[in-house]
């Protein structure tokens, strides 16, 4: 299935599979709720991923993607294992949750 087909699937009860994308090895995303802020906020969220060669912009081209076609949603990154991968999102404007290794990117 590709991220385009699972997006346009969910209609308010979380959808999660994982996804064939440009780019990735792998790449496991939920389309669901998350609560963030103190607020239940629909997400893209990117739970599991592996560039298949890292440092390259595989992510933020995802990244672009989704919010220039899913402006509605925000995107949600979840567990994330490395120093370099969260100072990237940091650098890309992602904003860390309540739960640790967890970032999101709020809209613009």
């Amino acid at each position: 299935m590709g991220i385009d087909e699972l997006i346009k699937s969910y209609r308010g009860t979380g959808v999660r599979e994982w996804i064939d994308h440009e780019g990735f090895d792998a790449l496991y995303v939920r389309v669901c709720k998350r609560y963030i802020n103190n607020e239940h906020i629909e997400v893209i969220d990117l739970a599991n991923l592996s560039a298949k060669d890292p440092g390259n912009g595989a992510f933020k081209a995802l990244v672009k993607y989704l919010r220039d076609k899913y402006p509605e949603f925000i995107i949600h990154v979840e567990s994330v294992l490395t120093k370099r991968f969260s100072d990237g999102l940091l650098r890309m404007g992602f904003v860390p949750t309540h739960l640790p290794g967890c970032f999101y990117l709020p809209k613009v």
